[in-house]
């Protein structure tokens, strides 16, 4: 029975986790100020707007860094499924497991979720709040560090260092 093997049910959460990063990465990309307070009527729902602003860049860096470990799990669960049923790697073998990953990422984690969230973004980040809550104190520790490369980035390229503007 081939879906009882643990590697099926990863792919599927890591792609349906690939998928829901994407569309709220997506959505902060895409979303505007102005169509956000529609959506954050409330005065929890101001501070709420507050946070998703002043949070912009850790909530994007968390939510790539989610996709991108997602996707490494993903082509490491389909290698070694199509290790198990060829019964040896070969370049043939990873060759195939990533063309899968990447058809399947290209689809659930980039085209459906860049739809969606071209459309409504401001009503995915309100639906999806709590979780880019919990995204972020989870990977806050890493998404620190990772923004500490963005003065000595800049200045690599000739830059002033990032302001409150930018």
């Amino acid at each position: 029975m081939p879906f009882v093997d643990i590697e099926y049910w990863i792919a599927i959460a890591t792609a349906a986790a690939a998928a829901l990063c994407s569309l709220c990465s997506y959505a902060l990309w895409s979303h505007s100020r102005a169509k956000l307070g529609e959506v954050f009527t409330t005065h929890r729902g101001r501070a709420r707007m507050d946070w998703l602003e002043a949070n912009l860049e850790g909530l994007q860096l968390a939510l790539l860094l989610c996709r991108l470990l997602c996707s490494l799990v993903l082509a490491a669960c389909l290698i070694s499924l199509m290790h198990q049923r060829s019964g040896a790697i070969s370049v043939g073998t990873i060759a195939a497991a990533l063309g899968i990953a990447l058809a399947i990422l290209a689809i659930f984690a980039v085209a459906i979720p860049h739809i969606l969230a071209t459309q409504r973004p401001e009503s995915v980040l309100r639906r999806c709040f709590v979780l880019l809550v919990v995204l972020r104190w989870l990977l806050w520790p890493i998404t620190a560090l990772l923004m500490l490369l963005d003065t000595p980035v800049l200045r690599l390229i000739g830059e002033d260092e990032p302001t409150a503007d930018d």
